[in-house]
């Protein structure tokens, strides 16, 4: 005789509701110009979708890869960056974005961006 098993469904597991900070976040933000005081340009450009990020700038410099909001506190979001190529190096990254939604702009670290239209 053989033993008769039983089938087992697998659980159903919702996805994580995405927050309306992440949310926000979502799309190309371009750096608000800042003076450099030596005659320099510079510029930086972030493109977030749900699970992805690339940052591009001038001058050159290119880093991009995978990003998950670990930690929410009020408009502040800190994320980790990870499976990242570039510039930058591979290693993971704890990166905090504030969010003023009043002003239109985010900060990342000292730059204020400005969402592209």
């Amino acid at each position: 005789m053989h033993a008769q098993t039983k089938k087992v469904k697998p659980k159903y597991t919702a996805k994580p509701k995405i927050s309306a900070n992440a949310t926000y976040i979502i799309g190309t933000w371009t750096m608000v110009a800042m003076p450099t005081g030596d005659g320099m340009s510079q510029d930086q450009t972030w493109t977030f979708t749900k699970t992805d990020f690339v940052m591009e700038g001038y001058p050159e410099l290119k880093q991009k890869g995978m990003y998950k909001v670990m930690k929410e506190k009020g408009d502040t979001l800190f994320l980790k960056l990870y499976k990242q190529e570039g510039h930058l190096g591979t290693a993971d990254k704890e990166q905090k974005i504030v969010i003023n939604k009043e002003t239109a702009k985010i900060k990342i670290d000292w730059l204020e961006f400005r969402k592209k239209e």
